[in-house]
């Protein structure tokens, strides 16, 4: 669906995914293509419901909400996904977790698990993680500043 080359020669890319699934094999490129293709295996069971989610979604929204996080635009459009009723909790954890999670890691763990609560646990660490970052730069209140300038 969309695609980012980034300096360091990677890419990043947007796929459009039918289910979640492990890699199992790599075929590298060859004289017939010039990309990559893969083998994978699903990891939900064919046909799977995801689970409803209510606690979940109630803790992401909570969470969202929270006046100190509600100050960042970002955040108040996230939190808007997670309030619509016509879209499914587990459809709302992904969308918050591709928009919040920045760290690489988290993001690929977040993609690769397959445990939905466990899913819903990753994002809602990392929205309090950056409720934890946005009160201690509110702390550096201007009034603390030496000279008139930021310590950042």
């Amino acid at each position: 669906m969309q695609h980012e080359r980034l300096k360091d020669g990677r890419h990043n890319i947007v796929l459009h995914g039918v289910c979640r699934a492990r890699i199992k094999e790599i075929q590298e490129p060859g004289e017939s293509r010039a990309y990559r293709t893969a083998m994978l295996q699903p990891i939900d069971p064919p046909n799977h419901l995801p689970p409803k989610m209510k606690a979940a979604r109630k803790i992401l929204q909570e969470l969202l909400h929270r006046p100190m996080l509600q100050r960042l635009a970002s955040v108040q459009k996230v939190a808007e996904w997670a309030d619509r009723k016509d879209m499914p909790t587990y459809a709302v954890i992904e969308l918050v977790g591709a928009a919040m999670l920045r760290d690489e890691n988290a993001r690929y763990h977040l993609l690769a698990c397959g445990n939905p609560w466990e899913r819903a646990q990753l994002v809602a660490n990392e929205i309090a993680r950056l409720e934890g970052l946005v009160a201690a730069a509110d702390a550096q209140g201007t009034s603390r500043w030496p000279k008139g300038l930021s310590w950042n």
